[in-house]
């Protein structure tokens, strides 16, 4: 190597696989690559992934100056409550709304249905005097003592980390700050979470769930990005890594160790991004992403080239008040595991992992999955990121299915085989509905955008159960997901509780208090070496109608809470917004209620630091690893038993304009694309791929 270039990296880990795609920058030439994860030690699994792309593209580790990174461990550690003991310090007669919580539950008919246990023991559940109102003054001062001696106990009975979650810190966190001072003075190694810092909001319940998770998720990504940092110093990269967060953006590492409960959503938000860009590139706007991985299905609604965004959702029945893309998952992966119970066929959500992964791969696992069901169909015969070397274990695949499947149930291989692999399109066919039919959209107004390792596998399947006529497979689909963390920008959000009527809101109060939120964030961005010209900004307001229980979102116009004219009290004149939050309630709900008074709640800030992006997807086509060309033919295995000749394509071999049909089979590198019979696939001018999927 005679001349150092610049590169950037992106690295996403999930339940089964770690995706890496490695772009240079100087020479537009992008590669990309699958290794196994390596649970419980995922960090191992990013080491290899690094060694192996920097080897197979022949760069140095010196040579990154951008890592971006997507990671499940603090999901996993939430689903599987793998944490450190938690403590919760908060208002004396409080201590129990983490426990009482909402009225609401996940299964209404559910007779035998009991809530989640809470992440915080009651016994280290501590109320402390002291009182702050809702408009922010003292009514009861803090007592040092008590704080001190709740400390004191909650060490003694085995706290690791203690959250503080007080009534109105967000208003008035002196309380708060206080605490962690007496914290870091008497236990100056006891990690303190504040929850005026991890999210400065009103509702008492969800601020505490909130603050309490990203407490006990906090020391274990901490422990996880300091040994993935340490590792891949010693494959020579220095830069520091960013993670993905929830919301479709990055922070830093060190911010990601802090607010830990915003990386939940971390590796699902990165395809989303990734799929905005690839679709985009084709002039596709109106999006349902369609993640299909070895483990789980993930699916979102982009409009207008927009992610739908939620402000806080559960994870592990736990709700997260933050902004997150609003992506619905199921347990339907490459993965999934059928078994029969009590005579009928179940997939998933139990997945077979890494390890030992599907039958087929040879690898040491014994229960069918979906993966193993498409080897037996002849859909899915090679695996290169496994072993080029190395064939599936078709033979396998075949016992496995006959056994668990087939004869339980009476049907034959064939039968069994589209069986599973019916069930698990019926999974995902209702996870899209979630996000679309279920919120008011008509499925059949989009484009079903597939990635994933399996996902171009069902698409066309899944798209005909919805009415969807349109499937788009990105190049390098089976990371896209590592792609989307190159294609995402540093982005804060930050929020202020006021709530006031409508008529009652003071524009230059509320001007004042967005500046100082923008202050604040352009600062840390900043200090991340974002130049102010590529900092961006976007202002919006919760509001509701009085009585409601919860709000709804209504972007403003930059620099300006109204279009319109303030009087001469300073009061805005309150029509124009009012006739925001209408028309998004009846997009919403299909009513608006213009008689009745309406509230603002929170004022909400979102901060973009935008970075560089990657070349586009007809770059990528170019230049892409990859072995040989190559053309076949091969038998697909029909329900009925009967076998078909199914042509086998090479993706990179496909010229632009190239017109296939169904049945057909494009393999690359990272995933393969089933094309069923009737339909037809096109390669477009930016190297996607789009199914003309028939009635």
């Amino acid at each position: 190597m005679t001349e150092l270039t610049n590169c950037y990296v992106g690295v996403d880990v999930g339940g089964t696989f770690t995706d890496v795609v490695l772009f240079d920058r100087d020479s537009g030439q992008s590669w990309s690559w699958k290794v196994p994860s390596t649970p419980p030690d995922f960090s191992t699994g990013v080491s290899n992934a690094v060694e192996a792309i920097l080897r197979e593209s022949n760069r140095d580790g010196a040579e990154v100056i951008r890592f971006a990174h997507g990671t499940t461990v603090a999901t996993n550690a939430v689903l599987e409550r793998r944490g450190p003991t938690v403590g919760l310090i908060t208002t004396e007669g409080f201590r129990d709304v983490l426990e009482i919580g909402r009225q609401d539950r996940n299964d209404v008919f559910d007779i035998n249905y009991q809530r989640p246990t809470p992440l915080v023991q009651r016994k280290l559940r501590l109320g402390v005097p002291e009182r702050m109102l809702a408009d922010g003054t003292e009514a009861r001062p803090l007592d040092e003592a008590a704080v001190l001696a709740a400390l004191s106990r909650l060490v003694e009975r085995g706290a690791e980390v203690v959250a503080v979650t007080l009534l109105h810190s967000y208003v008035n966190d002196r309380h708060e700050r206080a605490i962690a001072t007496i914290a870091q003075r008497n236990y100056p190694d006891l990690p303190v979470v504040l929850s005026s810092e991890v999210r400065p909001e009103y509702r008492e319940y969800e601020r505490t769930s909130t603050t309490v998770t990203n407490a006990f998720v906090m020391p274990v990504m901490r422990k996880y990005l300091n040994k993935t940092r340490n590792k891949l110093q010693a494959l020579g990269v220095q830069v520091a890594p960013s993670v993905m967060q929830s919301n479709g953006g990055v922070l830093s590492i060190d911010d990601a160790g802090r607010l830990a409960a915003a990386t939940l959503l971390s590796g699902p938000a990165a395809g989303v991004v990734g799929a905005v860009a690839a679709a985009t590139a084709s002039g596709y706007n109106n999006l349902i992403t369609f993640d299909m991985g070895g483990t789980s299905c993930d699916v979102a609604l982009v409009i207008g080239g927009r992610p739908s965004e939620i402000v806080g959702g559960n994870v592990g029945n736990f709700p997260v008040h933050l902004p997150m893309l609003d992506i619905h998952t199921v347990g339907a992966g490459g993965g999934s595991i059928a078994a029969v119970e009590r005579g009928a066929l179940r997939v998933g959500p139990e997945s077979a992992g890494a390890t030992p992964g599907p039958v087929c791969y040879g690898k040491g696992g014994t229960r069918p999955t979906v993966t193993d069901a498409h080897c037996v169909l002849g859909t899915f015969v090679d695996a290169p990121f496994l072993d080029k070397h190395r064939s599936l274990d078709r033979d396998g695949a075949i016992e496995s299915l006959e056994r668990e499947v087939a004869t339980p149930t009476g049907l034959g291989l064939a039968q069994a085989a589209h069986g599973v692999i019916a069930v698990a399109n019926d999974h995902m066919r209702h996870a899209i509905r979630a996000v679309s039919v279920q919120r008011g959209h008509d499925a059949r107004k989009f484009t079903l955008v597939a990635f994933g390792g399996a996902g171009p596998l069902h698409a066309a399947q899944v798209a005909r159960l919805l009415g969807i006529r349109t499937v788009l497979v990105p190049q390098g689909a089976g990371t896209l997901c590592a792609q989307g963390l190159l294609h995402a920008d540093v982005r804060r959000d930050e929020v202020r509780t006021i709530l006031t009527p409508v008529h009652k809101l003071n524009q230059a109060l509320a001007d004042a208090q967005f500046r100082e939120l923008e202050d604040q964030s352009e600062k840390a961005l900043r200090a991340q070496g974002i130049s102010p010209e590529n900092v961006r900004t976007s202002r919006s307001v919760d509001m509701r109608y009085h009585g409601q229980a919860f709000e709804l979102e209504v972007e403003l116009p930059k620099d300006a809470i109204m279009a319109v004219g303030i009087d001469g009290d300073g009061k805005v004149d309150p029509q124009l917004l009012l006739e925001r939050f209408h028309e998004a309630h009846q997009a919403a709900y299909g009513h608006a209620r213009r008689d009745a008074p309406v509230e603002v709640v929170n004022l909400r800030l979102k901060a973009l630091g935008v970075l560089p992006k990657p070349a586009t997807a007809e770059g990528f086509v170019e230049k892409i690893a990859h072995d040989a060309a190559g053309h076949e033919t091969r038998s697909l295995l029909l329900a009925d038993g009967r076998t078909v000749a199914m042509n086998v394509y090479r993706r990179h071999s496909l010229s632009i304009g190239i017109r296939l049909s169904g049945p057909c089979v494009i393999e690359q590198p990272d995933a393969t694309v089933f094309v069923p019979e009737g339909d037809t696939a096109s390669v477009d001018a930016a190297g996607n791929l789009i199914i003309d999927v028939a009635p």
